[in-house]
C-alpha cells in the first residue's frame, strides 16, 4: 500500500484523476478500484501538513480536496494524456499498400498511414485525431496521467550600467529608477512585479530602449534584495533581552507556547523573531515566518537571508510556478529550513517544525477568500500546537481575538515598549473635525502644513480611503438614500470624466436623478471623496495642485479606476501617492 501523502493515478469514471493516498479506509464504501501508478518514490506531503490540511477541511467546511491542493507545490497536480495502441486493423493499413480497408479516397489513406505510424513511434498526436483513429477501430486509447511540473527556469531583470531614466515616461523611469538601486547581477522579474504591479509593459519597453535586459536563469535559491540591515550581530535592548529569555526557555522545553509580541513599531521585533529562529536551528528544528503581505515578503526575506543565506525558502503566489516549486523542493528536501512567505507559506513542509511567526498578525490579509477559505493565523497556531513548536504573533496593534486570548491566558505577552535606540515616535495631532465647516476636507492647520512641505521641496502624502466626489448622498426631505439597483450599496457621485453616479461593486452606472422615494432633489452628501480633496488643493496655490496617476488595484469587474494624487517635487524622486479603497 502507498503511504501517506504520496500521489496516485485512480481511474474516475472513463477517465483517469490524480489523488493523494491520505491512508487506508477502514469502512471501503461502494466498488474498489486498483491504484494505476504510484508516482512519488517517498511521501509529497508530510504528516504534520496532511493532519493540518484534515483540520482546515474540517473547521471550514471545504472539500479535502482544496486544502490538499492548496498544500501542493505548484506543478505537483498531473494531467491525463491520450496515448494511442495499434489495432490489427491499424498494423494492418501501416504494413499494406492496400486501400480498400478505407472507405476514402487514396490520399486520405495516405494521411491515416502517417498519422498511425506516429502513433506507433510514439510521437506526439491530437487529441482529436487520436479519437478519430479510435472511433475507426484503428488503435486503442490508453489515458496515461503525467506530472505537469515545469522545467525550472526565472526570469532575471537587470539595469543596463549607467542607463539614465526617461524624461517624458515616469513609470519607465521609476521602474529603470528601482532596478538600478538593486543588485547590479539583476532580481527576479516577480519581484519586480510585486513592487510594480502591472509594470512588465514598461519593463519591456526599457528592454526595447536597451535601458535593461531580460533573461532566464535555472530556479535556485532566490536570491535576497539588497539588505542595508547586513548580518552582523546586534546589541538587544533590556525589553527585548527579556523577551529572547522566555522563546529560547521555550524552544528547550520542545513544548507547544504560544506568544503575543506586543510592540511598539520600530521596536525591534523582526530581530527578535531571528534570534529566536537561530535557535531554533541551532536545535535543528525548521521554521516558518509570514508576512501579510507579497510586498512585504522581499523586504523581510532580505534580512532573513543576510542572517541565514541560503537556509532560507521564499514561498508566495506573486513568484512565477517555476520560482515557487523549486523553493518547495528545497524545504521538502531539506535543503533550506527557513521558509518566508504570505499566507499560503502556513502549508510549507518544513521538517521537526520549531517555531512559527506570524508578523503583523492584525491584518485582515492573512484570510484566504476564495476556494480554500482559511485564517492563516489560526492555522498557524493550529500547526504550531500540533507540532510541540512555540508560536510567536506580532504586532503593534493586535486584534481583538489576540487580545482576548491573551486577557484568558492562553497566550503569553512579550512586549517591547520602546523604539530601538530610544528613537521617538512620529509626532501625531488629532483634529477635532467638529470645528471644520461642512463640506471642507482640509483643515487651516493642515493647508499651512502642506504649504509649508512644499516651500521646503518636499512631498506630502494625504491618505483618503474614499473614492470620487461625494458619497452617502442622502435625500434632506425623506432620509432615504441613492442606492445601486443591482446591489443596494450606496452609489457614489463622480465627477471626472463626466458627472455620474457609480457603483463601487458592481459598477452600474446612472445620471444624477431625484429621490426614487419622494422625487425630491434636496440630495446631499454626508461625506466626501478624493476628487473633492483634489479640487480643495487645486483651489490653492500652485505648487499645491495635486498631480492624479490611475494606480491598480484588485476590484469587482467593472469598478472604475482608483485615482492616486501627488505633490510635485524633483523629477528624481519617487512618486507618493494617496490610494483610495
Amino acid at each position: 500500500m502507498a503511504e501517506p501523502g504520496r500521489r496516485v493515478a485512480v481511474p474516475f469514471g472513463a477517465r483517469t484523476a490524480t489523488g493523494v493516498v491520505l491512508g487506508e479506509a477502514s469502512v471501503p464504501r461502494g466498488e474498489v478500484r486498483e491504484v494505476l501508478r504510484v508516482f512519488d518514490d517517498a511521501p509529497l506531503l508530510p504528516d504534520d501538513v496532511v493532519r493540518l490540511c484534515r483540520f482546515a477541511a474540517a473547521h471550514y467546511l471545504s472539500p479535502l480536496g482544496l486544502a490538499i491542493r492548496a498544500a501542493l507545490p505548484p506543478g505537483g497536480g498531473l494531467k491525463e494524456e491520450l496515448s494511442g495502441v495499434l489495432t490489427e486493423r491499424g498494423r494492418e493499413l501501416v504494413e499494406s499498400a492496400q486501400t480498400e480497408l478505407l472507405p476514402a479516397a487514396k490520399g486520405s489513406a495516405t494521411r491515416t498511414r502517417v498519422l498511425l505510424q506516429a502513433v506507433a513511434d510514439g510521437k506526439p498526436v491530437a487529441r482529436a485525431r487520436l479519437q478519430a483513429l479510435e472511433k475507426r477501430g484503428l488503435i486503442e486509447l490508453r489515458r496515461v496521467a503525467v506530472s505537469a511540473r515545469p522545467a525550472p527556469d526565472v526570469e532575471v531583470a537587470a539595469a543596463v550600467p549607467g542607463a539614465q531614466p526617461p524624461s517624458r515616461a515616469p513609470r519607465q523611469a521609476e521602474v529603470l529608477a528601482w532596478l538600478l538601486a538593486r543588485d547590479e547581477a539583476g532580481v527576479p522579474v516577480e519581484e519586480l512585479l510585486a513592487a510594480f504591479p502591472g509594470s512588465r509593459p514598461h519593463l519591456r519597453r526599457l528592454v526595447a530602449r536597451g535601458l535593461a535586459t531580460i533573461r532566464n536563469e535555472p530556479a535556485g535559491p532566490l536570491r535576497a534584495p539588497d539588505a542595508p540591515w547586513g548580518g552582523g550581530a546586534l546589541r538587544p535592548s533590556p525589553a527585548q533581552f527579556a523577551a529572547l529569555g522566555q522563546l529560547r526557555a521555550a524552544l528547550e522545553s520542545s513544548t507547544f507556547a504560544p506568544f503575543l509580541l506586543h510592540g511598539a513599531t520600530g521596536s525591534g521585533k523582526t530581530f527578535v523573531y531571528m534570534e529566536a529562529i537561530a535557535r531554533a536551528r541551532e536545535k535543528g528544528k525548521g521554521a516558518i515566518a509570514l508576512v501579510p503581505e507579497i510586498a512585504l515578503t522581499p523586504q523581510l526575506a532580505g534580512r532573513f537571508r543576510a542572517r541565514f543565506g541560503d537556509d532560507v525558502a521564499v514561498l508566495h503566489s506573486g513568484l512565477t510556478d517555476r520560482e515557487r516549486q523549486a523553493e518547495w523542493h528545497r524545504v521538502r528536501e531539506g535543503r533550506a529550513g527557513i521558509v518566508v512567505g504570505a499566507r499560503s507559506a502556513v502549508f510549507a513542509p518544513v521538517a521537526h517544525l520549531g517555531i512559527l511567526v506570524v508578523d503583523e498578525e492584525h491584518e485582515p490579509s492573512y484570510k484566504q477568500e476564495e476556494r480554500l477559505r482559511y485564517n492563516a493565523r489560526d492555522l498557524a497556531l493550529v500547526r504550531a500546537k500540533d507540532a510541540g513548536a512555540v508560536a510567536v504573533l506580532g504586532s503593534a496593534t493586535p486584534s481583538l481575538e489576540t487580545l482576548r486570548r491573551a486577557a484568558e491566558g492562553k497566550l503569553t505577552v512579550l512586549r517591547l515598549p520602546e523604539r530601538v535606540d530610544g528613537r521617538p515616535l512620529p509626532a501625531i495631532e488629532i483634529v477635532d473635525r467638529k470645528q471644520v465647516p461642512a463640506g471642507k476636507l482640509l483643515t487651516d492647520a493642515l493647508a499651512r502644513a502642506l504649504q509649508e512641505c512644499v516651500a521646503r521641496s518636499e512631498q506630502a502624502i494625504l491618505f483618503l480611503n474614499k473614492r470620487g466626489q461625494e458619497r452617502s448622498l442622502l435625500c434632506k426631505d425623506c432620509g432615504s438614500a441613492v442606492g445601486c439597483p443591482n446591489c443596494s450599496v450606496a452609489l457614489v457621485l463622480h465627477r471626472a470624466g463626466g458627472t455620474m453616479l457609480r457603483c463601487h461593486l458592481c459598477g452600474h452606472e446612472e445620471m444624477p436623478r431625484a429621490c426614487a422615494v419622494c422625487g425630491s432633489l434636496r440630495i446631499a452628501p454626508l461625506s466626501f471623496g478624493t476628487q473633492h480633496l483634489e479640487e480643495e488643493l487645486s483651489r490653492g496655490s500652485t505648487a499645491m495642485r495635486p498631480r492624479l496617476q490611475a494606480v491598480p488595484r484588485p476590484s469587482s469587474p467593472g469598478s472604475p479606476a482608483v485615482k492616486s494624487t501627488s505633490w510635485p517635487a524633483p523629477r528624481w524622486w519617487p512618486r507618493a501617492t494617496i490610494s483610495p479603497e
